[in-house]
């Protein structure tokens, strides 16, 4: 995928921003509290200069199997 496209490097580098932005691309809602504070988790350490392709690979694979997901 396009990850530049999705989560550009500016917004990759404000977490909260990055789950407000691909909440409503994937979901077109916000997060729950719980899928918020499990994804803010899986984010923990992985600041900095931003999140790698690799760590938003693998944040977009945990949000797309949320059972919100499933139901959209």
């Amino acid at each position: 995928p396009p990850w530049d496209t999705i989560a550009p490097a500016e917004l990759r580098r404000e977490q909260g921003k990055l789950l407000d932005a691909l909440a409503w691309r994937f979901f077109n809602a916000p997060l729950t509290a719980p899928d918020r504070a499990k994804f803010e988790d899986f984010l923990k350490g992985k600041s900095g200069d931003g999140i790698s392709n690799d760590g938003l690979a693998h944040l977009t694979h945990l949000m797309l199997s949320t059972p919100q997901y499933q139901l959209c």
